[in-house]
């Protein structure tokens, strides 16, 4: 069969064998681990600083209408 065939093209039986193949699949991926982004961040967690996770305090400037 095709990739992705047309539906109206299909017999009721290669719908439901199309059916099958795409959960198959799906079942088959909920299995795997889920893939490593190229990069995940420093190595060790002592590269991080604390400062850099809190939030830094901003100065506000305050007008009054005189």
């Amino acid at each position: 069969m095709t990739p992705y065939p047309d539906p109206a093209d299909l017999t009721p039986d290669d719908r439901l064998r199309e059916l099958t193949r795409l959960l198959a699949t799906g079942v088959l991926r909920l299995g795997l681990p889920a893939p490593v982004p190229a990069n995940s961040g420093p190595a060790e967690p002592s590269e991080f600083r604390t400062d850099d996770l809190a939030a830094r305090a901003r100065k506000s400037v305050t007008v009054h209408a005189g």
